[in-house]
C-alpha cells in the first residue's frame, strides 16, 4: 500500500444500559476481540474494531444478546452496531459524539438493529 491512509473503515459496537452495565462481563467478552479503540462509562461501552473482524463482532453481539436474554438486569440493554470511516490514527478513548458512534447507538434502539446492521455490513464488504 502506498502513502498514508488517513481514514479507514471500521465497525463500531455500542452497548448501552440505562441502569448501568454494573458488571465486568461485557468488558471481559470484549477483551477477546481485536479492539482498536474503545471508551467505557457507567452505562455504555463503545468498541471500535477493524472491518475484517466482522465474524468476531457477530459472535460478540450474539453472546451479549444471550446475556441480555438470560439476565433480567440487562433486559433493556441496547446492542448497537454501525460501520464507517474513522480517523487514522483512531482517537482513544473513542469520542461518543463521532457520527459512526452515534449511528451505532441509534441502531441499538431497535432490538433487531444490530443483526440488520451486521447483514448490511456483510453485503457492503462482499
Amino acid at each position: 500500500m502506498l502513502g498514508h491512509m488517513s481514514t479507514s473503515p471500521h465497525i463500531v459496537v455500542t452497548l448501552h444500559c440505562a441502569g448501568g452495565l454494573r458488571s465486568q462481563v461485557f468488558t471481559r467478552l470484549a477483551d477477546a476481540l481485536p479492539v482498536e479503540s474503545m471508551s467505557s462509562g457507567f452505562s455504555e461501552l463503545v468498541l471500535v474494531l477493524p472491518l475484517s473482524a466482522l465474524s468476531t463482532v457477530r459472535e460478540f453481539a450474539d453472546q451479549v444478546a444471550r446475556v441480555r436474554d438470560s439476565d433480567s438486569t440487562y433486559q433493556h440493554l441496547q446492542i448497537g452496531i454501525s460501520h464507517g470511516i474513522l480517523p487514522d490514527p483512531l482517537p482513544y478513548p473513542m469520542p461518543q459524539e463521532h457520527p459512526v458512534v452515534i449511528e451505532a447507538f441509534k441502531a441499538g434502539l431497535s432490538p433487531a438493529g444490530y443483526s440488520e446492521e451486521l447483514y448490511a455490513i456483510e453485503h457492503d464488504v462482499a
